[in-house]
Formats: structure tokens, sequence, C-alpha cells
């Protein structure tokens, strides 16, 4: 009996930490987008509610993110190319999904 006992213990623990580290794992392209954001694209662009401002000439991720039909794929295409008055800041593919997921998180 304690034997049983200890086993589904150890069960159970074992999906409490194992959701916790999928949960993380699914923070981290959002968390890591957000961190090139707030190095490379602040300041033009408002990449968070905690901004107070940026360029009028650029649109805030939140209004971006929730345009009708944003998905990441378009994101990945649009970012992928220098476009408008946009710098080209040669970002990587990890980069530009990170990036995407990071604004995708923002849609209301």
């Amino acid at each position: 009996m304690r034997k049983t006992r200890t086993m589904a213990l150890a069960g159970v623990a074992a999906m409490v930490l194992g959701g916790a580290a999928a949960q993380a794992e699914d923070s981290g392209p959002v968390t890591a987008g957000k961190g090139v954001a707030q190095l490379w694209c602040v300041n033009c662009h408002v990449v968070s509610t905690a901004q107070t401002s940026g360029s009028d000439q650029a649109p805030t991720w939140q209004g971006i993110a929730d345009r009708p039909g944003m998905t990441a794929e378009r994101l990945h295409n649009f970012l992928e190319k220098p476009h408008g008055k946009m710098p080209d800041f040669k970002l990587g593919d990890t980069d530009i999904d990170n990036v995407a997921a990071y604004i995708l998180s923002l849609k209301h």
C-alpha cells in the first residue's frame, strides 16, 4: 500500500512538473521576441503596454496583433524583408518567429 501511494505521488509530481516545463517552453519564444523588440523595435513602435510613446509613423504592436487575419506566417513574411522606412536589422528566422510570437501574444 505504501509503495502504491509513493508511486501515485511521484506520478502527480511528474505531471505538475511536466506541465510547468511545457508552460515555460511555450513562453520561451514570446519572452525571446519581447527581448528582440525591446532591443531593436522600441525606438519606433510601441511594443508593450508599459511603453508610453513611439513614432507616429509606426503602428503599435497591439494594433498589429489585433488586425483581422493576423497570423504568425503573415508576420514572418512581412518581417523577413525590409519594408517602408523600417531599417533592415537582418533578423534570422528564429528571431523573426519569436517577434511574431510576441506580437501575437498581445492580441485582445
